[in-house]
């Protein structure tokens, strides 16, 4: 065979590779407009971008979150979240902490109704949280309270002792890192710490009596540290109703005129989801696995591929253009399909895990929109989801005037890069 033969041949198998990498990504948008429609419509009793009731859940200690604030502003800003239940199961954290998200649930219950559900525990910071609340709802065997203030530390100055070891140190004042554990502890170290305590134990003490409309006797007795039960709280004023969820939604239809029949959506507080890190992440980990089919032209340095922007396209054509269309255009391809092809390049990858892979990408995409937040892939494109009114319309074929539902539409916009690319012209 000639040389301009084998060229011809090569040229051709390259072809057919670029054709799959780009079928697949046209594949990947459609089959996430099409879910997102699928799903944001209701027609699988999902809640979509509607009108719902947002569900937080607060759990575990509580510590400094700059970007659960973020979450939780966006969720206020929300025009879809009409109320917000806040489920609560945290033995506490940090005095900072637990202020931080107490404030933010203020704000958050400025724009919206909020309601607060203990789940089995809202104790010490956990309940500075439940505080946020106008009505909260905890079971007969939730604990809470604790409403108290603790500062621990260990003290292996005798230990040290024993074994010969002494821990010398010099500082600009004697209450400089003190209490540090390697010494005894100084009255006047000891005194400063607990003028701490005291300056924040009565500021917790404050934000229950004004909270919880207490007076100074019920307050001394609700303030000493303790827990209680659910069914004791109600006594003491803690909470004010016993019940679930259900109780929950039952009070905001009849306090704040929610409809009682608006489904009820989880409000994740995760890592916004605006430009998929993790799909990179993952490209590039199924690109640099053994078995992957290197195509002609692509680095041979440790790269797989050169990204240019932090675009994927460049991830899926290595050459960073698009080849000329000369082939037919191919039959639309099924998810199912799309899992079987990428397994088949990639053999050192099960199809199980890569149909995981293929459902999480979809499923973040439509999640993040019903949310209501624009998902953008740089320089690839971004969805989004557009609320369409109700109004009134006219049936084509009678002509006679109807009423259009409201509803939310999904759009996916290409990004300036994608069509530059898809505008270049050139062989591949």
């Amino acid at each position: 065979m000639s040389l301009d033969a084998d060229l011809i041949v090569d040229r051709r198998r390259l072809r057919r590779k670029l054709t799959f990498w780009r079928v697949l990504a046209v594949a990947v948008i459609v089959l996430a407009i099409a879910a997102a429609a699928a799903l944001l419509g209701n027609r699988t009793g999902f809640a979509g971008a509607g009108a719902y009731i947002a569900r937080v859940s607060i759990n575990g200690l509580i510590r400094d979150d700059e970007e659960r604030v973020q979450q939780l502003d966006r969720l206020a800003k929300s025009t879809t979240a009409r109320a917000v239940v806040v489920h609560i199961d945290s033995p506490g954290g940090t005095t900072a902490g637990s202020e931080q998200l107490y404030d933010s649930l203020m704000r958050l219950k400025e724009r919206k109704p909020l309601v607060i559900v203990v789940d089995g525990l809202a104790a010490s910071g956990g309940y500075i949280t439940a505080l946020a609340g106008d009505h909260i709802v905890a079971k007969q065997t939730s604990l809470v309270g604790s409403i108290g203030v603790l500062f621990q530390y260990p003290n292996v100055a005798d230990l040290l002792g024993k074994i010969g070891v002494k821990v010398e140190s010099i500082k600009s004042s004697p209450l400089k890192a003190a209490p540090d554990g390697f010494e005894p502890t100084s009255p006047e170290a000891r005194a400063a710490i607990e003028s701490i305590i005291k300056d924040s134990y009565a500021w917790f003490r404050g934000l229950v009596q004004d909270r919880r409309h207490l007076n100074g006797d019920e307050l001394q007795t609700v303030a000493d540290g303790r827990v209680f039960t659910g069914h004791q709280a109600i006594g003491l004023k803690l909470v004010d109703e016993l019940g679930d969820e259900r109780a929950a939604i039952a009070w905001l239809a009849a306090e704040k005129n929610i409809d009682a029949t608006l489904p009820v959506r989880d409000y994740r507080l995760h890592d916004r989801f605006s430009d998929l890190p993790f799909l990179h992440a993952a490209a590039v980990l199924a690109l640099t696995r053994p078995g992957f089919p290197r195509l002609p032209g692509a680095s041979t340095t440790g790269e797989p591929y050169k990204r240019s922007s932090g675009s994927i396209l460049t991830g899926c054509w290595p050459f960073g253009t698009l080849p000329t269309r000369t082939e037919p255009r191919q039959a639309p391809m099924i998810k199912s399909e799309l899992v079987q092809r990428i397994s088949a390049q990639n053999p050192h990858l099960y199809q199980r895990d890569v149909e995981k892979i293929v459902n999480a990408i979809l499923g973040e995409i439509i999640a993040a929109m019903a949310r209501g937040d624009r998902v953008e892939l740089r320089g690839f494109g971004a969805f989004s989801v557009k609320q369409r009114p109700a109004r009134t319309g006219r049936n084509p074929r009678t002509g006679a005037h109807v009423a259009v539902d409201q509803k939310c539409v999904p759009f996916f916009k290409t990004g300036k890069e994608m069509r530059e690319r898809l505008n270049q012209t050139g062989a591949a």
